[in-house]
Parts: C-alpha cells; structure tokens; sequence
C-alpha cells in the first residue's frame, strides 16, 4: 500500500512539473517550454520579470527561443542566464527590449535586433560570452550602461548613425574587439566604456569629440585639429602618454580626461578652451608644468589632486583650483575669486593660515582637507556655498563665520 501511495504522489509531482512549463508571461502574452524550445506567444508586451522569470528554474534546459510576431517587448531578465540557448527568433513587432533581457546567455552566438527598436538597455547582453555578432538596427538612439560588457567574443560593432550615447561600460571588458565605428552624432560616451578592450588599439572619436585612447599606449599623441571636446575619461589610465597637442579648436576638457596619465610631464592648454572638468589631471604623479589660458572660465574639483610636481599656485579669474602641499606659511587668495575648488588645498600641512577675500561665495569639497596647520580660518559672509567636508580632518582649527 506504501509503494502504491509513493508511486501516486511521484505521478502528481510530475504532473505538477509539466504544468510549470507553460504559462502566462503577459497581459496577453503566454510562454511554452516543450523539449528545450521555449515559445512565447500572444499579443502586447512581455511583464518586466523581478527578481526572475516564470521559467527561471528551467533556465539550463531551455536551448532555444521562439518568440512569436504580435508580442511587443522583451520584458526585463526575461532570458537572464539561459546558459544553454544557442538561438532565438525574434519578431519586427518587438519594439522593446528590456533591462538585462539576454544577460549571460553564454552560448548565443548571434542576435538579430528588429528595426522599431531603439533602445539598447542596461546590461541587455552582459556575459553573452560566445556573442561575435550583433546586428544593432539604424532606429537605435541609446546604448545603455554595460549593456555588452564581457561579451569576450565580440569582434566589431557597427554603431549607427541615430546613436547619441554610449554609456558607462557599455562594452568594458569586451577583449577581443577590434574595431568600433563611431558617427558624429555621438556626443557623450560614459566612464570606462571601452575599458578593458584588450584587443582595441586604436583610438575611438568622431569629427568633433575625442572619446578614448586604448590604456596600452604609449607615447607622445597629437588630437585633430577637427576636435572640439575631449570626453569624460578620454586618457584616462594612459601612463604610457608622454605628451599630448591639443589643437585650438578643442573648447573643452571633460571630468577624468586625464586621470592617472602618470607619464605626462607637461601641458599647454590653447586659448580655445573655456571649461576643464573635475579630477581632469587626477593623480597625473609626472606632470611637473601646466600651462592655463585665461580663456578657461571653469576648473572643476580635484582638478590637481596627487600632482606632486606642481610647485606653484594654479588659479584663473574665478577659480582657486591649486596650492602645492609643500607650501609654507600664509597664504591670501587673490580678490575676485568666487569659488575655491574641492581639494585646492587638500594636505596642505604646512599651510599655517590662509585669507579668503568676500569676492568668495563657494568653498567646494574637502578644500581644505587636513590642513592640520591651520589653527583659525575666517568665513566671510559672501560665502554661500559651504561643502560640509570642506575642512575635514582639520584638527587643530576653529572657524570663524563674519
């Protein structure tokens, strides 16, 4: 009688798992799992699936993926670690694919992206390490963050041309890409986009902005005259850059454009530039000489931070961006500066007192990280802009609001 009882509730069990393969996934859409070939059907869009979709548990067993015309969206993880798909169909009433739709589908090969499409979403296809290629349709305007990150196998991209951004690490740690097409409507590419792209070599920009420079080289390195903004991260990690031109029609210089180029020794920035970012030369250890026109309405925070080569002040009309931290004694910021950048004085021990003019009215972050020499410093009440961290770690002082 045992065994009889045990066989019957092994038959239920069963059922039950077969029933689990099928299901809804939609308003109106359904989902089918039938001998490794998962079918989605129906009309509408897919559910944007949190933490996980309906067949998540069967994920390994799914090797194929048929999604039938009349379903309008791929909802988000829908596919998420689908190790063992190798293809998927997918219609041209798809408009929309979802955040992470397709992340670590590890042994897919190629993708077709139908033409209504025009947002690639964050981390679509993170980990798809087999992917070599992928269509990318002419109506995409949006790359998102990590979006091909550690796709290994991936060897070029076509970009097209309605594309306008690239974001963070959208193909970081793609190792075997060679080759990336970028069109002059490109306007903003995000930190560490490319990082990691091993096999890339060469410089990606288009006519008007300078976007990366491979962390591998080496050299002096002289941008095109066409050029007009040096991105966010541009050389960031070169140490291996010697010296670089920057042409007279550059205007700008984006945050981290320099970060960490320990082999830059010195800088001539043209008249042509109005605006420098943040942490611009962020520990630029070599840089010894930078030359700054009075053009440059704007330095950001951190411009100077771990440049221990400059020795000498470096501000222009409205901005103290810079004092060495091997300056002794007094110091009087200039009449007419309006803002103290974040980390201006950072670690400047020996600094034993410092006049702010009421031309001041913002004092940014840390700028006066541990100036343990302070002992007094006078606010002026043209200051408005206050960091909260603008005098950490300065022990010994006490601060005195006019």
């Amino acid at each position: 009688m045992r065994k009889k009882i045990l066989l019957l509730f092994a038959l239920i069990l069963s059922a039950g798992i077969m029933y689990a393969q099928s299901g809804t996934c939609g308003k109106s859409v359904t989902w089918n799992l039938n001998n490794g070939v998962l079918t989605i059907s129906g009309s509408g869009d897919m559910d944007f699936f949190y933490p996980s979709s309906p067949w998540y548990s069967f994920a390994e067993q799914i090797n194929q993926v048929v999604i039938k015309d009349g379903v309008t969206s791929i909802g988000g993880n829908a596919f998420w670690k689908c190790s063992n798909m190798t293809s998927i169909t997918i219609p041209e009433s798809v408009k929309k694919i979802d955040v992470g739709a397709f992340g670590y589908c590890s042994s897919i090969r190629y993708i077709s992206i139908p033409q209504d499409v025009e947002y690639i979403s964050q981390l679509t296809f993170v980990g798809c390490y087999s992917l070599t290629n992928i269509y990318i349709p002419n109506n995409v305007t949006y790359i998102g963050p990590s979006a091909f990150e550690d796709c290994t196998g991936l060897t070029s991209v076509y970009i097209p041309n309605k594309v306008t951004t690239i974001d963070i690490g959208a193909f970081q740690n793609c190792t075997d890409l060679t080759s990336v097409n970028i069109s002059d409507n490109v306007t903003y590419v995000g930190q560490d986009a490319f990082a990691g792209c091993s096999s890339l070599n060469k410089p990606v920009y288009n006519s008007h902005s300078f976007f990366y420079m491979p962390y591998s080289y080496s050299g002096p390195y002289a941008i095109k005259k066409s050029i007009k903004q040096i991105a966010d991260n541009a050389f960031r990690y070169c140490s291996g850059l010697t010296s670089i031109t920057i042409s007279n029609h550059v205007k700008s210089i984006g945050h981290s454009a320099f970060m960490e180029c320990t082999g830059l020794n010195s800088i001539t920035i043209p008249d042509s530039v109005t605006y420098i970012g943040d942490s611009v030369f962020y520990d630029c250890a070599g840089l010894t000489s930078v030359s700054i026109p009075s053009t440059v309405s704007n330095i950001g925070n951190f411009a100077f931070h771990g440049c221990p080569g400059l020795t000498e002040p470096i501000f222009i009309d409205k901005v103290f961006a810079f004092l060495p931290k091997s300056y002794s004694g007094k110091y009087d910021i200039p009449n007419g500066i309006s803002r103290i950048a974040g980390g201006a004085f950072e670690e400047c021990k020996q600094l034993t007192s410092v006049t702010i003019p009421n031309s001041v009215r913002s004092i940014g972050p840390r700028a006066f990280y541990n100036c343990t020499g302070l002992t007094t410093i006078i606010i002026p009440a043209s200051v408005i802009d206050l960091a909260d961290d603008a005098f950490e770690g300065c022990i010994n002082m006490k601060i005195i609001y006019e």
